[in-house]
């Protein structure tokens, strides 16, 4: 089975979103995938999703009890096949924590004409804006696991 890793700074807007809707979505399209989220950051460790990634995937019925913000581990990135990053400089720290190129991905790859990063909803609080990109981008992310 392809496991796939989501990463963005905090794990509590971004990347527990896309692994929310991803499973959701791979689920629906019959396919299988061990999916997950975390960060590049501690500053949220433990912290449960924000408040505003809670409403999308309740409004999508997605369970995320439980989900709580954890830093990328080495055993994360050694038994991951992706790794994908929600922008730039969370693919930068992914380098530097030693993320080979090979299992490294932007989110945005499906979008190559795009700035290539998902804006970060803590920070514009546009919760809306990130699921519709994370949203345009599942069926490419689906279609790379099916590849493998």
């Amino acid at each position: 089975m392809v496991t796939v890793v989501f990463v963005c700074l905090g794990n509590i807007c971004r990347s527990p979103m896309a692994e929310g809707l991803f499973q959701d979505y791979l689920q629906k399209h019959g396919q299988r995938a061990a999916v997950s989220s975390r960060a590049t950051s501690t500053w949220e460790q433990g912290n449960p999703v924000h408040p505003g990634t809670a409403k999308v995937l309740r409004k999508h019925s997605v369970d995320y009890a439980g989900k709580v913000s954890q830093r990328i581990t080495p055993q994360d990135i050694a038994s991951a096949d992706l790794v994908i990053a929600m922008d730039q400089s969370n693919y930068d720290d992914l380098i530097d924590l030693g993320v080979p190129v090979q299992k490294l991905h932007l989110y945005m790859e499906y979008a190559p004409d795009s700035d290539q990063s998902i804006p970060d909803p803590w920070y514009t609080g546009n919760f809306e804006e990130t699921e519709m990109l994370i949203r345009k981008g599942l069926a490419f992310w689906a279609s790379a696991i099916q590849a493998r």
